[in-house]
C-alpha cells in the first residue's frame, strides 16, 4: 500500500484523497445517506396521508355547508311551489350576508331535480322580496344549466354526494400550478319525503370553491414537512458527526499509541470512556500495552540479573584460569587442586543457573505442555522427602513428615512432575535456610476445596518488608541481607507451577523463629477426565 507523507511538499491531492479515504468521512457520508434516503421516502410516504387528509377536510366543509344551507329550504314535494322560491330568496340572501364572511370564495348553487339552475350565490341580492320574485321568474328558464356536469348528472343518478376532483394532481401538489384544477365541486342530492311517505329528489345543493386555497393549505404543510425534516436531518448530522469524530479519535488514538509502541514508548495508554465497544476496545488496548509493558520490564530484569548473577562465577572462573594458566601453581599442587575445584563449582553454578533461567521462561512463556490427571499427592510428597534427605543429612538438617493415615484419598488434578520439581524446590529453599541441628517439618492439610501442603524451616525467618519479593527472580536475601546459596530462580518457579494448576503458593514467616511455605491445590470432587493445560502467566 502507498504510503502518504503529508509533510512533504505536492501531496496536496493525495492529503483530499487519505481525507476522503477516511474513517470518519465515511461514517459520516454513510449516515448522512441513510439519513437523506430516509427522510426522502418518509417525506414521499406522508405527502399523499396529508393531501388526503386535506382533500376530506375540504369535502366535509362542503358538505357541512350544503347541508345546513338544504335544511332550510322546502322543497315543493312537501310544500308549495310559493314557499319553496321564498326559502331560496332567504337562502341567497344567508349565502350573500353570512356565509361570504366566514368562507367568502364559496359559491352555492341550488338545482331542480333536472339539474336546472334555481339560485345562484354569485347573483345580486339588491332587491325586495317583490322585486326578487319578478326577476326569479323573469330568469328563471334563462339560467345557463349545468345538468351535463358530470358529477351533476352522477348525483341525479345515484342520489349520493358527489365530490369532484377526488384528488389533486402531483405536479398541482409540488408546484401548485401544472395540472392544478381551477376549483372543486360537491353536488350534494337533497331528498324530501312527500305526503304520502315516498321519498323524492326535491333539489341538489352545488357546491363550488376555488382550489387556491387548498393549495395553498397544501403547500403550508408541506413547506413544515420539509422544515421538520431537514432540521432533523441538520441534528442527525450533528449527532452523526460527534459520534464518528469520537470513533475516529479513539481509533487514531489507538494508532498513534500503537506507533509509539514500535518506537520503544509503552508508557502511553487510552482512556478508556464508556461501556460500548470502542470503551472495550480502550480497556483491551491498555491491557495489552500494560501486558507489553510488563514483558518488556521482565525482559530487561531478565538480561539484568543474568548479567549480574554470571558475572561472579565467570570472574571467579576467569581468575582461577589465569591463576593456573600462569603456572603459578605448578609447584601448590594442593591449591592448584583448590582452584579446579573452584572452577568446576563455578562452572555447575552457572549450569544450575542458565538451566533455571531457561526453565522459569518457559513457564511463563506457556510453552511447557503440562497434562493434569487425578494423582494421589501424599507419594509426591514422600518421594521429594526422601530426595531431599540426601543432602540434609549431610548437612545435620532432619526433615519431619508422617503421612496422614488416609493419604490415599487426598487427591488433586495436576502433573506429577511438576508438582515434584516445586516440592523438591521448596525443601531445597527450606535446607538452605535451615542451621545444622535444626527440622525441616512437611504437613499436608485437608481444607473443604483444596489439599494444603506446608514445608516450616527454622531458618532466620524473611522480614515482613520483604515478604513480597520472596516470589521474585534471583531473590536470595538471608537475614541481615547475606546472600545464601541456590540460583535465586527456585520460589519463581514455584509460583509458576502453581499457576499452571489453578493452584496459590503463600509465605509465613517470623523472623528469628522460622518460615513457612505452602502449597494450595485444589481437590478432586469428583472423578475427572484428564485435561492438558498449557501453562500461561
Amino acid at each position: 500500500m502507498k504510503r502518504i507523507d503529508l509533510h512533504k511538499p505536492g501531496n496536496a491531492f493525495d492529503a483530499i484523497l487519505a481525507w476522503l479515504a477516511s474513517l470518519r468521512i465515511r461514517l459520516i457520508v454513510t449516515y448522512v445517506f441513510i439519513t437523506v434516503l430516509s427522510f426522502g421516502f418518509l417525506f414521499l410516504q406522508l405527502t399523499q396521508p396529508m393531501q388526503s387528509f386535506i382533500m376530506q377536510r375540504e369535502e366535509d366543509l362542503l358538505k357541512s355547508v350544503g347541508k345546513t344551507l338544504g335544511t332550510t329550504i322546502r322543497s315543493p314535494v312537501e310544500t308549495s311551489n310559493d314557499l319553496f322560491i321564498q326559502d331560496l330568496f332567504w337562502t341567497q340572501r344567508r349565502c350573500r350576508l353570512y356565509l361570504a364572511e366566514e368562507i367568502p370564495d364559496v359559491r352555492v348553487r341550488v338545482l331542480d331535480p333536472k339539474g336546472s339552475l334555481v339560485l345562484d350565490s354569485k347573483e345580486p341580492i339588491d332587491r325586495d322580496w317583490g322585486d326578487w320574485l319578478i326577476w326569479w321568474h323573469r330568469t328563471r328558464f334563462k339560467r345557463p344549466s349545468v345538468a351535463n356536469l358530470e358529477n351533476v348528472r352522477e348525483a341525479i343518478h345515484t342520489q349520493s354526494t358527489i365530490m369532484r376532483p377526488k384528488e389533486i394532481a402531483d405536479s398541482a401538489w409540488f408546484t401548485g400550478r401544472v395540472n392544478a384544477p381551477a376549483s372543486f365541486y360537491l353536488a350534494m342530492p337533497i331528498m324530501r319525503t312527500d305526503k304520502a311517505g315516498v321519498p323524492h329528489l326535491a333539489f341538489i345543493m352545488y357546491l363550488e370553491r376555488p382550489a387556491d386555497a387548498v393549495i395553498k393549505d397544501m403547500h403550508e404543510m408541506q413547506q413544515r414537512l420539509k422544515i421538520s425534516l431537514l432540521t432533523s436531518l441538520l441534528i442527525t448530522m450533528l449527532v452523526s458527526i460527534l459520534l464518528a469524530s469520537r470513533l475516529s479519535a479513539n481509533l487514531n488514538s489507538a494508532t498513534r499509541i500503537a506507533r509509539s509502541f514500535a518506537r520503544g514508548d509503552l508508557g502511553q495508554r487510552m482512556h478508556a470512556r464508556g461501556r460500548d465497544e470502542v470503551g472495550q476496545l480502550s480497556t483491551a488496548f491498555n491491557q495489552m500495552a500494560d501486558a507489553l509493558q510488563r514483558q518488556e520490564q521482565l525482559r530487561r530484569d531478565l538480561m539484568a540479573d543474568v548479567s549480574h548473577e554470571l558475572r561472579t562465577p565467570l570472574t571467579a572462573i576467569a581468575g582461577c584460569a589465569d591463576t593456573l594458566a600462569d603456572g603459578a601453581l605448578r609447584e601448590d599442587p594442593v591449591a592448584a587442586e583448590r582452584f579446579l575445584g573452584i572452577i568446576m563449582r563455578e562452572s555447575e553454578r552457572m549450569q544450575r543457573l542458565v538451566s533455571d533461567i531457561l526453565e522459569l521462561s518457559k513457564l511463563q512463556s506457556g510453552a511447557v505442555g503440562m497434562p493434569r490427571v487425578p494423582v494421589p499427592i501424599v507419594p509426591i510428597i514422600g518421594d521429594a522427602v526422601e530426595m531431599a534427605e540426601l543432602h540434609a543429612h549431610q548437612e545435620g538438617i532432619t526433615i519431619a513428615w508422617a503421612p496422614p493415615a488416609d493419604g490415599g484419598a487426598l487427591t488433586v488434578v495436576g502433573n506429577e512432575d511438576r508438582l515434584a520439581q516445586a516440592l523438591r524446590n521448596l525443601l531445597d529453599n527450606a535446607c538452605h535456610h535451615t542451621p545444622a541441628g535444626r527440622t525441616v517439618y512437611v504437613t499436608v492439610a485437608e481444607e473443604a476445596a483444596e489439599i494444603d501442603i506446608h514445608v516450616r524451616d527454622e531458618g532466620e525467618g524473611i522480614p515482613p518488608e520483604d515478604l513480597p519479593w520472596v516470589f521474585d527472580r534471583f531473590y536470595r536475601a538471608g537475614k541481615g541481607g547475606v546472600k545464601t546459596g541456590g540460583t535465586g530462580l527456585g520460589l519463581a518457579i514455584v509460583r509458576e507451577i502453581m499457576h499452571a494448576h489453578q493452584g496459590r503458593v503463600s509465605v509465613e514467616s517470623t523472623v528469628g523463629q522460622g518460615t513457612t511455605f505452602s502449597l494450595h491445590l485444589p481437590r478432586v470432587q469428583a472423578e475427572l477426565p484428564a485435561v492438558k493445560t498449557p501453562v500461561s502467566l
